[in-house]
């Protein structure tokens, strides 16, 4: 994933804009509806998503040129591994984001081609059969619209705005 231009005075925006606390959790819903196993959403730690975070402040993808807040959760899941969970029948994998060649990360937003997210196993690379996802607003609107429950939840919603400052 590369950039083809960077705004740093609106990435410092769209990063704020993502802490929002309605936004924030939102994202966090869209990431657990995303790593699902068998068609149920697995736990998804706070940790987990802290981790997506801070390499996103790392690789610097708010400043990433034209990025819009819809797609910064699916480039976030592109940053990560999935642990194995506590099932039989579950395994570690990761997603990768097909956008076609070596383009430029903003192929996602601009709709120049159809892009997609993929769930891969970890230990082999091969796609999980069923996973692909095409990448739009619609996509991440649907998946995360029902994030009210995080609202409920006191401790997790402290740990995730706490993720802000980290």
């Amino acid at each position: 994933m590369y950039a083809d231009g960077w705004d740093t005075t609106r990435g410092e925006r769209l990063r704020a804009q993502f802490f929002e606390r309605d936004t924030l959790c939102a994202a966090y819903e869209f990431c657990r509806q995303m790593c699902h196993r068998g068609g149920k959403p697995i736990p998804f730690p706070v940790a987990k998503f802290g981790e997506m975070i801070r390499r996103a402040d790392q690789r610097r993808i708010w400043a990433y040129r034209g990025i819009p807040l819809w797609a910064v959760p699916f480039t976030l899941l592109a940053l990560v591994n999935i642990e194995k969970g506590e099932g039989p029948r579950d395994y570690p994998f990761h997603f990768l984001i097909q956008k076609g060649g070596s383009s430029p990360l903003s192929q996602i937003w601009e709709g120049k081609r159809s892009c997609r997210m993929v769930k891969c196993f970890s230990d082999g690379g091969n796609v999980v059969r069923g996973s692909e996802v095409p990448i739009g607003e619609d996509v991440y609107l649907e998946a995360s619209r029902r994030f009210g429950w995080v609202l409920d939840k006191p401790r997790l919603l402290a740990a995730l705005m706490a993720l802000r400052g980290q």
